[in-house]
């Protein structure tokens, strides 16, 4: 019902809605946003809309093999999308599978950077994934803070950098739980988080 409503917003106020400012989601939006604005009927937004989510699963699949080289980032965007599906009410087109997803990217990063993250170019990279995956869902600080941790056990990080990424990871939630309201459903994960 989440998409469904961000659906109604988007069409019917011809701009971005971000559900408990989870901004992250923008990605999928943007197609149905453009379809809105250049008139499309109504079937074909929902056609937009429904394609943007598995169009983002391509993208991530293809960075992470392609542009990182990283199969296992790869698989694991996959096995995100199909393990466990029986036993929960959660579908592809949820933040959660979202954050999953952009988890595996970050660790595809780490898979190719690895020990060689030294330049401006690099560092924006990986703070971009990181601040997509944390606005995505709450969630998302379990997920990256797991991809960090593995990476600097298998090695694909230095102590440094996975302290960085794990220090602005907890800056951003830190400032999400400042800007969130208490009694919102992301306040609601958030005080559970406590």
């Amino acid at each position: 019902t989440d998409c469904s409503y961000q659906l109604f917003q988007v069409v019917n106020y011809k701009k971005f809605f971000f559900q408990e400012n989870r901004f992250g989601v923008i990605f999928t939006q943007l197609p149905l946003l453009i379809g809105v604005y250049l008139h499309l009927p109504m079937k074909m937004l929902l056609y937009l809309y429904s394609i943007s989510f598995p169009l983002e699963y391509i993208i991530i699949l293809w960075i992470n093999v392609s542009v990182f080289k990283c199969r296992e980032a790869a698989l694991a965007t996959v096995l995100s999308l199909l393990v466990g599906v029986a036993a929960t009410f959660f579908h592809s087109i949820t933040e959660t599978h979202q954050v999953l997803a952009i988890s595996s990217l970050l660790y595809g990063f780490f898979y190719s950077r690895g020990r060689e993250i030294n330049n401006l170019k690099q560092y924006s990279m990986l703070f971009g994934i990181l601040l997509w995956a944390l606005l995505t869902h709450p969630i998302a600080i379990f997920t990256v803070l797991f991809v960090i941790g593995f990476s600097f056990l298998q090695r694909k990080i230095e102590l440094k950098r996975a302290i960085l990424s794990a220090g602005f990871c907890l800056l951003i939630l830190v400032v999400k739980i400042i800007l969130t309201p208490k009694g919102s459903y992301d306040g609601k994960l958030y005080d559970h988080l406590y």
